[in-house]
């Protein structure tokens, strides 16, 4: 029987029983079940919701995948299902969305992706576990010690109109036209960012927004 992993990962209130300290122990276990069969040091994303209690477990993930010796990339405030795509997209050998869905918001909770984007199976859950009980967790310790922290950004979109719950948007760099479901504050904030950062390099003026009847949120 699993003492940590329910039915979709682990839901806990945050800081009490969902510690950092037990954070950073389902970190460590969890690079070490994920990536043991391979021969290179293997590369782990992370992504969160917006929680308050987010970057608090992020950190402690951090400090338990860095431990292990694996390179991490922050995705910041994403959607699940776009960890889910980048992990196959960017080649990771494991990533972690920290969310506690529907649950109230002293709630938190860590989702294990396998390099394939789908959620790890129960076996892997309790493997992770037995690691995590064994005592020997300080002991793990991936052959290259030459680990790396990135943060990660995505492409550049600016959003326009509702569309029935939906938002209208426009990509820049495939000069496409497409709808979202802009999922609670995930997406939009995600997004939101690239819009800035994109707005500031480029030095979007005014007439080229009026011009194609769209606004660009910053």
């Amino acid at each position: 029987m699993r003492k940590y992993f329910g039915t979709d990962g682990i839901r806990r209130i945050a800081n009490t029983e969902l510690s950092p300290e037990l954070v950073y122990k389902v970190a460590k276990a969890g690079a070490y079940v994920l990536s043991k069969h391979t021969d290179h040091t293997p590369t782990i994303l992370i992504g969160r919701d917006t929680r308050i209690s987010g970057t608090l477990i992020e950190s402690a993930m951090v400090a338990g995948f860095l431990s292990y010796g694996a390179n991490v990339k922050l995705l910041g405030v994403i959607p699940t299902p776009a960890v889910a795509y980048l992990t196959r997209k960017l080649n990771a050998d494991a990533s972690v969305v920290i969310s506690a869905s529907h649950n109230t918001y002293e709630f938190n909770g860590i989702k294990y992706f396998s390099n394939k984007g789908m959620k790890i199976p129960d076996t892997l859950e309790e493997e992770i576990e037995e690691v995590m009980e064994s005592g020997k967790l300080e002991e793990l310790t991936d052959y290259n010690n030459d680990y790396q922290i990135f943060k990660w950004f995505p492409n550049c979109f600016a959003f326009g109109g509702d569309l029935g719950g939906n938002h209208f948007c426009y990509n820049f760099i495939t000069n496409e036209y497409f709808a979202v479901d802009c999922c609670t504050g995930g997406l939009e904030y995600s997004y939101c960012k690239a819009v800035s950062l994109y707005k500031f390099i480029k030095n979007w003026d005014k007439q080229f927004e009026e011009e194609n009847n769209y606004e660009i949120w910053t």
